[in-house]
């Protein structure tokens, strides 16, 4: 009785839905306080064997949280898990390369801007650089470096060695190959083409792995966001989720996760955000719903930047109450 009372409540007031990077891994906390205590082995020790996906969302959640270029440096002169050093530090800096940039176009930002966004992503790539072909840590650079070369002169061929460095486990590491679709697309002068190539190749490189879905699922999202945004056409925007046929191969993939139970709660959080994100573009709260059900509350910056807290949570709570 209590359960099915809870359920009728959430339908009527749902929680509270903000973006918080504590919220995306459970170990974000202790990780910083063993930071603040100096304390780099028992880092290091926690943290190599955890999965991919813990990785990579932990390592999203603590170089989100930092609001300081320097905090990782003394780290990185020691010995001491000095990889892992070289990891966070990399992260954190590619993080404040986007606080620097801000929003808008590259041509309304201030030389300052610039000066101060390539100086992070300069001290950002020689950091991870370090880290490239490290057993358990080369894999999570690979997926850093792939969005630091986005606004840097890194040619394709470059980019291309990167996502091998990606693929070295069976698994796709989904935040890194959605950092290569966005670079592929036509917003970072790639192009809509180049994009779709990529996403409908990673389902046939992962083809037995179900969250590979979410990258047609992220190729559709930008489609859809390219006109709504730069075209400035909503009604194109708007066309263009209506289309049975974009529709119907978006619900498959979705269909797919939902039928395939992650080994933790973490597994499917990246995958979960792309679909919760599209369906509520789309306006099919229903669909959305079991995927914000899923990400529990695990908001990622991508594919959210796009939207403010209110209307994230207006689009919650449509799902919630769908």
């Amino acid at each position: 009785m209590m359960k099915f009372i809870d359920r009728m409540v959430a339908r009527v007031v749902p929680d509270r839905y903000r973006m918080s990077h504590y919220a995306i891994h459970p170990g974000a906390n202790d990780f910083l306080d063993l930071v603040e205590q100096e304390q780099y082995d028992d880092i290091t020790a926690s943290f190599l064997p955890l999965p991919a996906s813990e990785k990579s969302l932990l390592v999203q959640a603590v170089s989100a949280i930092i609001e300081q270029d320097e905090y990782f440096d003394y780290w990185t002169t020691l010995k001491s898990g000095s990889a892992l050093a070289h990891l966070m530090r990399g992260a954190l800096l590619i993080n404040r390369a986007a606080f620097y940039r801000g929003g808008g176009l590259g041509s309304e930002l201030s030389e300052q801007a610039v000066m101060q966004m390539l100086n992070a992503l300069r001290a950002a790539i020689s950091s991870l650089e370090r880290v490239r072909g490290d057993a358990g840590l080369g894999q999570e650079a690979a997926a850093w470096m792939i969005r630091g070369t986005m606004t840097s002169d890194y040619d394709w061929d470059f980019r291309r060695k990167l996502l091998t460095e990606l693929r070295t486990l069976p698994a796709p590491h989904l935040a890194g190959e959605l950092r290569y679709l966005v670079a592929s697309c036509e917003k970072w002068f790639g192009s809509h083409d180049e994009m779709f190539q990529h996403a409908r190749n990673s389902l046939v490189h992962f083809k037995t792995n179900p969250e590979a879905g979410a990258l047609i699922a992220a190729a559709h999202y930008e489609r859809h966001m390219y006109y709504d945004r730069f075209d400035e056409k909503p009604e194109m925007a708007r066309a263009y989720l209506a289309d049975p046929e974009t529709m119907d191969e978006i619900i498959a993939a979705s269909e797919r996760l939902l039928s395939a139970p992650p080994s933790s709660p973490l597994d499917f959080v990246p995958a979960h955000n792309v679909f919760a994100a599209i369906f509520s573009e789309a306006r099919r709260f229903d669909l959305a719903k079991p995927h914000f059900i899923g990400m529990e509350g695990r908001i990622l910056a991508y594919p959210w930047y796009h939207h403010d807290d209110w209307q994230l949570q207006r689009w919650y709570n449509e799902a919630i109450r769908s």
